[in-house]
């Protein structure tokens, strides 16, 4: 390693104290600092370029409290830390290192920041590199854990890179500390003996360990415990809602703070270490001790070896693992990154090198075909007609329906003193063209009073929260990606993925719009195709645009044929 940056003073010391090479203080949300650290690098034939911009602001566990900070006027409306991640591309783009990897929550690439993973990826393969960008699960790379993290790894020259494989079973908690001395009611201390190793998590645990250390444990320091809260812990398992405590020991309201404490599970998974943790340890209730969990057990937990030693106070040292990537996660990604730069991933599949120039081709056919195709459910910036077209039929079934209706009403306006009987005598006079009479009349009402604010119109025009989603996205081009159900299903075909999770085919959204001119377009033009050619069931291969593009076009049978649950 020839350079490391960051912010924090205990980090930087913490780094020099466990790494070679140049730890900088710079704060990358400022342009000179990115000029600083740019200028040490340029001319440098650099390797690896990682970085994981700080993840609070795309975290969904934290944004309740984020907002509550910013109404409270404590922190500003903009978080400058949620650019940062544009501070390293910049870098990269600048010193153009052989590979960058990122490390980052999910959340950001999943709702609408997938803008700033596709912009990411879109420039990078501007400049010649093949990027891919995956969510995993920790806990299947041995760290004890329910972590789910989002890998981005680009690779120049459009090298190809292979996932790692998952470890063959999972490492519990009790494989990670077990070993650790008893604290008993005492706080620890900086150095204290081992007991014996009993788990092979543990006996890594202890590798690299100096002839001074050989036998010792260092920071195994937990924080004080209230009498009450040692008694509620005492009357905990894994199981236990905080509701369910006897209601002398509850200090907070367990309407609001169901989960406010939290004893972990010896034979299961921990459930993810944060940076909070510096605050209180009430999520991290130790599993057969009544206590909250010590620096040590807590670096364990992250897969920090014991020789790992941190700067700063107990706070310090527990916001710097919680702030971590947990490094055997990160060891067995970049075990794959080295096998990629080195040319011995031999058996790359062909669809890891989807290039740029295909992806743009799969663009403008689809835009092209979708150009002939287009009716009121999807007509871009068209809200009345999007609405109406819902309205008609779901998911724009009946785009006939609404074609007949919009031809007399093309805005809510011209529905003002048209009565309802009038209204569905046009559109068929039977039960169901009395009801959606009944809806678009008070859909025109809503958006006369409320200028077009979703919330309000659907609810006066009784559309779910899919259809609102589509209406906001398609109609008034509020975002520039759609995920709908089927555009998922299309975008796992075209890149042969069974996804197992909605959030998998979400970043596979993600990919395909990639680099696209018109992202919210192509993902029209894809949900369109889900609904007319590449159906759940019975897809009609032969009809679509796409086919010779596909990955599961015909020849992958079981990515096309439904799930069947067993």
């Amino acid at each position: 390693m020839i350079l490391a940056v960051d912010h924090d003073k205990h980090s930087l010391e913490t780094h020099r104290a466990n790494f070679p090479g140049l730890a900088v203080d710079a704060d990358l949300s400022d342009t000179a600092a990115i000029h600083q650290v740019s200028g040490l690098l340029e001319g440098l034939d650099v390797d690896v370029l990682a970085g994981g911009p700080p993840c609070q602001p795309f975290s969904l566990a934290g944004q309740p409290k984020l907002r509550s900070l910013v109404e409270q006027g404590v922190r500003p409306d903009e978080d400058e830390r949620r650019d940062l991640w544009a501070a390293m591309l910049e870098i990269a783009e600048r010193i153009q290192p052989k590979a960058v990897l990122m490390e980052n929550v999910p959340g950001m690439a999943l709702g609408d920041e997938s803008e700033i993973v596709r912009t990411m990826a879109a420039r990078l393969e501007d400049v010649g590199y093949f990027v891919d960008y995956k969510i995993v699960n920790a806990s299947d790379y041995g760290v004890p854990q329910k972590r789910q993290r989002l890998i981005f790894v680009a690779l120049r020259h459009g090298n190809g890179f292979v996932w790692p494989a998952a470890s063959a079973s999972q490492v519990t908690v009790n494989d990670a500390i077990g070993d650790l001395p008893s604290l008993g009611t005492a706080l620890g201390e900086r150095c204290q003996a081992y007991g014996g190793s009993e788990s092979d998590f543990q006996r890594e645990a202890r590798v690299g360990l100096g002839a001074d250390d050989s036998g010792k444990v260092w920071d195994h320091i937990t924080r004080p415990v209230r009498d009450d809260d040692r008694e509620a812990f005492g009357l905990m398992t894994s199981d236990t809602d905080y509701g369910a405590l006897p209601e002398r020991l509850r200090r907070y309201r367990s309407d609001i703070f169901c989960d406010k404490y939290k004893k972990l599970d010896s034979g299961g998974l921990s459930r993810t270490i944060t940076a909070h943790l510096a605050k209180d340890g009430y999520w991290y209730i130790h599993p057969t001790e009544n206590r909250t969990l010590s620096v040590r057990e807590a670096a364990r937990i992250q897969t920090f070896p014991d020789r790992f030693r941190f700067e700063g106070t107990r706070s310090h040292a527990f916001r710097q693992i919680g702030n971590a990537a947990p490094p055997a996660l990160m060891e067995a990604v970049g075990k794959a990154l080295v096998a990629a730069l080195e040319g011995r991933d031999e058996a790359l599949l062909p669809k890891s090198h989807r290039t740029l120039q295909v992806r743009r081709q799969l663009h403008r056919r689809l835009l092209e075909w979708q150009e002939r195709r287009s009716g009121p459910w999807s007509q871009q910036g068209e809200p009345w007609a999007v609405l109406v077209s819902i309205l008609c039929g779901r998911q724009g079934s009946r785009d006939d329906l609404a074609a007949t209706a919009l031809m007399q009403w093309p805005g809510p306006e011209a529905i003002d003193g048209t009565s309802r009987r009038t209204l569905a005598h046009s559109l068929g006079n039977n039960s169901r063209a009395r009801e959606i009479a009944r809806r678009i009349k008070d859909a025109a009402r809503a958006v006369q009073l409320h200028d077009w604010s979703v919330a309000d119109v659907a609810r006066a025009a009784e559309i779910g929260a899919t259809e609102a989603d589509w209406l906001a996205a398609v109609g008034l081009q509020e975002r520039n990606l759609v995920p709908t159900t089927g555009a998922l299903r299309v975008a796992d075909r075209l890149l042969g993925a069974e996804s197992r999770t909605r959030s998998e085919s979400r970043l596979n959204l993600a990919k395909v719009v990639t680099s696209a001119a018109e992202p919210l377009a192509v993902s029209v033009a894809l949900a369109v195709l889900a609904r007319t050619v590449c159906r759940p069931r019975s897809p009609k291969c032969g009809d679509c645009p796409v086919n010779d593009l596909c990955e599961a076009s015909e020849t992958n049978v079981s990515l096309i044929q439904p799930r069947v649950a067993a």
